[in-house]
């Protein structure tokens, strides 16, 4: 009898506590790297390769250098998920969270995921190194999972793809521009004034060359 209930508690633990074993999806960042200037806004597309397999509902958590990056805005890809993504993100701490919830309820109408959900806005703030992480360990309900129709966790977090990119400073090539341009002005100034000395000695020896032949002239007539 002892055996029988120990059984049946085996069983119904099972059929309770969500299953990883066949787990295969994973988080995708597109593109995963780049190089961007202080300053310029980009986007990266959140994707989800969920292999063989359905998903019904999704849990995003991740992390950004909140000091080379500002995570301005998220929206949903495409038609898989509803719009709705009950966003929390923190600027002064890096971290995001989304909910993803399927369109459909029916799993005959659902389709495998191999492409971009979120498309994350981010504006780049300072120069160096930034990355873009997923908070995953495959045990708990507080960080990044990927559900299937029948409630099991499906995630791989091993797979999942983070994201490197090198923002560059603003404004190095503009001071040396600037110095150039001076520095021409300088010499075509200094260049202009022995010009305009020699021009005016030009016309002071025509007029003073006018006037002797003008002198020539009337004393042929006297």
């Amino acid at each position: 009898m002892k055996k029988a209930v120990l059984l049946i508690l085996v069983t119904m633990a099972f059929l309770v506590a969500p299953v990883s074993a066949n787990a295969a999806a994973y988080f995708t960042l597109t593109p995963s790297s780049g190089t961007y200037a202080s300053g310029d806004s980009f986007t990266v597309d959140l994707g989800i390769n969920s292999g063989a397999d359905k998903v019904m509902s999704v849990d995003v958590v991740g992390t950004f250098d909140a000091e080379k990056l500002e995570l301005v805005s998220a929206s949903v890809i495409g038609t898989a998920f509803s719009s709705d993504l009950s966003p929390s993100i923190n600027n002064t701490s890096g971290t995001f969270t989304f909910m993803l919830i399927s369109a459909t309820v029916d799993p005959f109408q659902a389709t495998v995921l191999n492409g971009g959900v979120i498309k994350l806005s981010f504006k780049a703030k300072s120069a160096g190194t930034a990355s873009v992480n997923f908070t995953c360990s495959g045990t708990s309900y507080d960080d990044s999972n990927i559900f299937d129709f029948d409630n099991n966790d499906i995630i791989t977090c091993a797979s999942n793809q983070s994201g490197l990119y090198t923002i560059t400073a603003v404004g190095g090539d503009t001071t040396d521009t600037t110095t150039t341009t001076t520095t021409t002005t300088a010499t075509t100034t200094s260049e202009e004034l022995p010009q305009t000395g020699s021009l005016t000695t030009i016309i002071v020896l025509s007029l003073i060359g006018m006037v002797g032949m003008a002198g020539a002239f009337m004393m042929r007539v006297l």
